[in-house]
């Protein structure tokens, strides 16, 4: 990201102002708040249209396809099992951000969270309960958004 474009300073002043208190909240909590999610949706959307008022509208597409990508493929983790409601709340919220600078950053943005959540599963491994048989217990889960907003952070600075 350069920073000589004020749309893209637009766009990562506003994850990073908007993501990090939902970050802190699920990191602190294991959870993240359906209010406080929401109450990002119209902010993003105004976001967007500020960034698209000064780069050009052609970019809403992008963060569409963002927003829209995001959201299934987590709503299909989340149908699977693999991550909670928060995080499927969230995913459009990160979509549209990444969308922002393209399809490949969603990609990037989204490895990016796997790889950082999968560091402080790592991390965490040796502190967290055992059953009986030496088995990570499963009643402790890791909050997975500190993770998304990270990656998503990341792959937009990068």
């Amino acid at each position: 990201m350069s920073w000589d474009n004020p749309a893209a300073a637009i766009v990562v002043v506003h994850l990073t102002l908007a993501g990090f208190p939902l970050a802190a909240i699920d990191a602190t909590t294991g959870t993240l708040p359906r209010r406080q999610v929401y109450a990002t949706y119209p902010t993003t959307v105004m976001t967007m249209l500020l960034a698209a008022a000064v780069q050009g509208p052609h970019l809403l597409i992008g963060v569409a396809a963002g927003a829209s990508i995001l959201w299934v493929f987590y709503l299909i983790l989340a149908w699977l099992g693999g991550v909670g409601a928060g995080d499927v709340r969230l995913a459009p919220v990160l979509g549209a951000h990444l969308g922002y600078s393209g399809l490949v950053t969603v990609l990037v943005g989204t490895a990016a969270a796997f790889v950082i959540g999968a560091l402080v599963v790592i991390a965490l491994a040796p502190r967290r309960p055992t059953t009986a048989f030496g088995q990570n217990s499963a009643s402790r889960r890791i909050p997975f958004g500190p993770a998304l907003i990270g990656g998503a952070v990341v792959a937009l600075l990068v």
